[in-house]
């Protein structure tokens, strides 16, 4: 049972009532058991009324009791909007979860974060940590205990999150990344952990149809440093980012210990940078094999590293990943080189799919205009010959991307096919309509199906097929149906009917 009073004083409010012995807690109020207190977070009197009806033994608002019946006052705690009813939630999920992994590690950035977090896992797991990471692919490296997420999601709500957290260091998991959206740490989800440490991977449009503005956008990012990290933390900070630049400022102002990232591109002979990273990486030379590139980590080299993952930006991710390990263990970049040298990138993320007639077929989760950019330029050094690219863009999202996706996908690549991505409850021509405004001069193929297999067809000997948008994801969500569809599982399946001259992984 849970002590009213001493709920109340972990997460600073005031409660003069009569002492109750509370069961659970929850922000929803469909999900209300007998004796709970139920968080309305989104203020709403309704929701307050059906959480009581149903049980609750308590609400939190921060609604004028004028709007509550008088029979129900007695149930109610009301608290100025200033306290922010969303993060008396996350407090009282802390409270309640207290027990959690010490080197909790937050990844945040538009692009990047499943990679990071993936990448940060495997180096923790090189060095013989048990170790575990959350978020868009969900829970992997300790698949075999019992925790619940919500799927899909990339930054858990903040009681499941908090449950999963004491889960994992109750079974010794004490080294767990996970990834925290721009949604998440507005809506205060991150806040029912005890974070130390943070990595930033790069800012670009995207959510603006939540956020409004970049800058609200950025500030939203922003929080997970200024807010959330103690000053006694770590951020890892990718210095070719403008916003990246500016976080660093605004962390040091904080006395943060910072960790700074960038990587020098083929065509640069150093990082075009007022100081050079604490983490750096030149470009060597690419291969479809990977990339071959020389590491500097603050007064040690590496020299002639073969990292076996496509994509310059990747290279971007796996640094911010290693300043995160030698943050967070006793170890130096040497004992971590075997752990480099066998990165394996996470599912829909530049997912080499197979080749046909020495093609080769990636599929990526790229579905932002700077993610896009970055995959076909970086693919752009590996093509001998053309570079085709498959993608739509999302409905019920960002509507100001779709032009600008499609203008770069045409200045980026030789062959440009437009389809449908997940058009949710809007019409998909419109979609496409709007996305060929910029993309002038590409093919309109509706069908996702049949647009991956036309590009399959086309393929010869030195070109490279990117399928982009929807990476991992096993559905296409129609109105509100989710139809079965897989982007890997579709190119496999037109690999095979070309075989023997295909190969598929």
């Amino acid at each position: 049972m849970i002590s009213t009073t001493k709920l109340c004083e972990a997460i600073g409010i005031p409660y003069t009532g009569h002492d109750k012995g509370l069961t659970d807690i929850s922000c929803d109020s469909r999900k209300i058991n007998d004796g709970s207190v139920f968080f309305d977070v989104v203020g709403n009197a309704s929701n307050v009324e059906s959480a009581l009806s149903q049980g609750a033994a308590l609400a939190i608002t921060s609604l004028d009791l004028e709007t509550i019946p008088p029979t129900l006052k007695n149930h109610i705690i009301a608290v100025p909007e200033s306290m922010n009813v969303r993060l008396l939630f996350a407090k009282a999920c802390k409270f309640l979860y207290p027990t959690q992994p010490c080197y909790l590690t937050a990844i945040t950035g538009t692009n990047g974060k499943t990679s990071t977090v993936d990448f940060l896992r495997q180096l923790w797991q090189s060095v013989g940590y048990s170790a575990a990471s959350m978020g868009t692919l969900g829970l992997k490296g300790a698949e075999n205990l019992n925790i619940s997420l919500v799927p899909g999601l990339n930054t858990q709500d903040a009681l499941t999150f908090a449950k999963a957290l004491q889960t994992l260091k109750q079974n010794n998991f004490d080294h767990v990344t996970f990834e925290a959206s721009s949604h998440g740490l507005d809506q205060y989800r991150t806040d029912s952990a005890d974070i130390h440490y943070a990595g930033f991977t790069n800012l670009t449009q995207d959510h603006l149809d939540y956020h409004g503005t970049m800058e609200e956008y950025f500030q939203a990012k922003a929080r997970l440093f200024l807010d959330i990290l103690p000053k006694q933390g770590a951020a890892c900070i990718n210095v070719m980012d403008p916003y990246g630049m500016r976080l660093i400022e605004l962390c040091q102002k904080r006395g943060l210990h910072t960790i700074t990232y960038g990587v020098t591109k083929p065509e640069e002979s150093k990082p075009s940078l007022s100081f050079p990273p604490d983490i750096s990486a030149q470009i060597q030379s690419l291969s479809g094999q990977g990339i071959v590139l020389n590491l500097q980590v603050f007064d040690t080299k590496i020299e002639n590293l073969m990292i076996p993952v496509v994509g310059i930006f990747q290279v971007e991710n796996m640094l911010c990943a290693l300043g995160l390990a030698l943050a967070t263990t006793p170890f130096d970049v040497m004992d971590f080189e075997k752990g480099l040298s066998s990165f394996k990138a996470p599912g829909g993320r530049m997912d080499h799919v197979g080749s046909i007639s020495d093609a080769d077929i990636y599929v990526d989760y790229a579905h932002t205009p700077d993610a896009l950019e970055r995959a076909l330029k970086s693919l752009r050094l590996h093509t001998q010959h053309k570079l085709y690219v498959v993608f739509g863009c999302g409905g019920d999202r960002d509507k100001g991307k779709r032009p600008i996706m499609g203008k770069i996908a045409v200045e980026n690549a030789d062959v440009v096919i437009v389809t449908d991505d997940n058009p949710r409850t809007e019409d998909s021509a419109s979609i496409r309509k709007s996305v060929l405004e910029g993309a002038l001069g590409a093919l309109e193929i509706p069908d996702r199906e049949e647009a991956i297999a036309n590009a399959i067809a086309k393929l010869e000997a030195g070109d490279i097929l990117l399928i982009a948008g929807k990476g991992h994801e096993q559905g296409q969500i129609i109105g509100d149906t989710v139809l079965p569809f897989c982007d890997k599982k579709i190119a496999e399946k037109y690999l095979q009917r070309n075989l023997p001259k295909a190969h598929s992984k």
